[in-house]
């Protein structure tokens, strides 16, 4: 089920429905792209992290560790974004899902990088800490 929901998140994303694809995370939930995780706990700071994604994505595989799924994707273009050099490279999420819905998006080492993921992400800070979108 957990790599569906990762699926149909990406062809929202992909497609430019990024309402759509802000749906696909409960609230709160931790966000971290290049970042320190960040909370967010309304639909408008989801939809705004949908938006910051320049690239579309298509899954390629995904692996379960522990209560995270790893997932591959290939980066496309995708309809509002500019995907720009990164079109065609590989990227790595770790995803968290409760209950359908994504509470965890954590961006990984790019695959081929040389970096190898965590065994498991770093967890999230308490509600009360961490910065908020």
């Amino acid at each position: 089920m957990h790599p569906d929901v990762i699926r149909a998140w990406a062809r929202a994303l992909t497609a430019g429905e990024l309402e759509k694809a802000a749906s696909y995370f409960t609230l709160p939930a931790i966000v971290e792209n290049g970042t320190p995780p960040v909370r967010v706990t309304s639909r408008a700071q989801v939809l705004e992290f949908n938006q910051l994604l320049p690239c579309g994505a298509r899954l390629v595989a995904t692996v379960r560790r522990g209560v995270y799924t790893y997932a591959t994707f290939r980066l496309t273009q995708r309809v509002g974004g500019d995907c720009g050099a990164g079109t065609g490279a590989l990227a790595a999420t770790a995803f968290l899902i409760r209950d359908g819905k994504i509470a965890e998006w954590r961006r990984l080492p790019n695959p081929g990088s040389g970096r190898q993921p965590p065994s498991a992400p770093t967890p999230a800070p308490a509600p009360s800490q961490g910065p908020v979108v």
